[in-house]
C-alpha cells in the first residue's frame, strides 16, 4: 500500500461508517411507513390488544417523524465532523509549519481560542483547560508549529449545517468555491437534476438540505404535529440526496489530497491513454517505469478537475495476464474498477 493510499483510506472509512448508519435509517423509515398497514393485519386478542393499540397510536405519532429527521440530519453532521477531523490529521502531517495551513483555518484557530479564553464554560464538553489553549497558541502562532492545533476548537461551528454553513466550513479547510465544485461531481450532479440548487444573492443553496435543517430545528425546539414531510419523501428524496452530498464531500477531500501529491511531484504522470475498451473498464497505456501490480492503486484526473483513485484489477502484456509488470516502455492494458475516458490523465509511482 502506497503512502497516498494510506492518507485516503481514513476518509473513505468515515464515509463507509456513515453509509451503514443510513442503511439503518432507511430501514427505520420504511418500517415506520409500513407500520400502519401492518397493524391492521394483526389478529387482536386479549394478549395483543394493548400492544396493537399502542402500535396504532404510535404509527401516527410525532415521535417517529422527529426520530427520522434527527437521524438523517445528525448522521450528516457527524459525517462532516468526522471527515474534516480525518482531513485535519492529514493536514498536520502534510503541513509542517503553521503558516502553511489554510489562512481561514489559522484565523479560526485564533478566534476560537479567544472565545474559549473569554468564556471557558461554553466549551466544557471539550475537556480543554486555559493552559491547553495558551500552549497551543504559543506553539502554533508564536513558534510556527502545526501539530499542537486543537482539533475540537477547529471543528466547532455555529448553527446547523445548511448550504451556507457547509460552504463556509469547507472554505475554512482550504477548499475554493466548494459548492460550485460539488456541483461538478458526476453522481451528485445527477442527483441535483431532480432537486435543483437555487441561485440566490450570496450564492447557491440546496433546497432539500436547507429544508432538512429547518425541520431539524423545528423538532429540536418544538413538537411538529402538522405540515410534516411524508416518510416516503424522506426515504426516496431527502435521505438519498444527503447521502449523495456526503459522498461528494468525501471525494472532494480525496481529490484535494491527490492534488497535493501531484503538485509536489510525488506521483508522476503517465503518457496519454492510448485507447479504452469495454465501456472504459480497460485502458491501454505505456508502462514507462511505473509500479504496476494487481490489487494496487493508480490515480486519475477527469476533464472537470476531479482526482480519484482506481484499483488495478488485471494487467496484460503481450496478451498475457500478469500479476505485475516490470517491463519498461511497453504498451500494456490495465483493467480498472472505474469507467475511464481517453482524455483522463493517469498518475502513479515510479520504481
Amino acid at each position: 500500500m502506497d503512502r497516498l493510499q494510506q492518507e485516503i483510506i481514513p476518509i473513505c472509512k468515515v464515509f463507509d461508517q456513515y453509509e451503514k448508519k443510513t442503511e439503518e435509517i432507511a430501514l427505520f423509515i420504511q418500517t415506520a411507513e409500513e407500520q400502519k398497514d401492518f397493524v391492521e393485519t394483526v389478529e387482536v386478542n386479549p394478549k395483543t390488544e394493548a400492544f396493537v393499540a399502542g402500535l396504532r397510536k404510535l404509527s401516527n405519532s410525532v415521535v417517529l417523524y422527529n426520530a427520522a429527521i434527527i437521524s438523517i440530519y445528525g448522521s450528516y453532521e457527524m459525517f462532516l465532523d468526522e471527515a474534516l477531523k480525518s482531513y485535519l490529521v492529514y493536514l498536520k502531517k502534510w503541513n509542517k509549519l503553521y503558516a502553511e495551513f489554510p489562512e481561514r483555518l489559522r484565523k479560526k484557530h485564533i478566534s476560537k481560542s479567544a472565545e474559549f479564553l473569554s468564556n471557558p464554560q461554553r466549551f466544557l464538553n471539550m475537556g480543554l483547560s486555559n493552559e491547553d489553549v495558551i500552549i497551543a497558541l504559543e506553539a502554533s502562532y508564536v513558534k510556527g508549529q502545526s501539530a499542537p492545533l486543537l482539533d475540537d476548537l477547529l471543528l466547532s461551528h455555529s448553527g446547523n449545517l445548511n448550504t451556507k454553513q457547509l460552504n463556509e466550513q469547507l472554505k475554512e479547510y482550504g477548499f475554493e468555491n466548494p459548492i460550485h465544485k460539488l456541483l461538478k461531481h458526476t453522481p451528485f450532479k445527477d442527483l441535483c437534476i431532480g432537486n435543483r440548487p437555487i441561485e440566490i444573492e450570496g450564492g447557491t443553496v440546496f433546497p432539500i438540505l436547507d429544508q432538512l435543517v429547518d425541520e431539524r430545528n423545528k423538532v429540536g425546539h418544538g413538537w411538529i404535529a402538522e405540515n410534516r414531510l411524508s416518510f416516503s419523501l424522506l426515504r426516496e428524496r431527502y435521505l438519498p440526496f444527503v447521502i449523495g452530498l456526503c459522498d461528494a464531500v468525501k471525494d472532494l477531500i480525496v481529490s484535494k489530497i491527490i492534488q497535493d501529491y501531484i503538485d509536489s511531484n510525488f506521483i508522476k504522470q503517465f503518457d496519454p491513454i492510448i485507447h479504452v475498451w469495454k465501456n472504459g473498464e480497460i485502458i491501454g497505456v505505456n508502462s514507462k517505469s511505473f509500479r504496476l501490480k494487481v490489487g494496487e492503486q493508480l490515480y486519475y484526473s477527469t476533464d472537470d478537475d476531479w482526482n480519484y483513485p482506481f484499483l488495478i484489477v488485471n494487467l496484460q502484456n503481450d496478451r498475457q495476464d500478469r500479476k505485475e509488470i516490470r517491463a519498461v516502455n511497453k504498451d500494456i492494458t490495465i483493467q480498472t474498477d472505474r469507467k475511464m475516458k481517453e482524455n483522463y490523465t493517469i498518475w502513479g509511482y515510479t520504481r
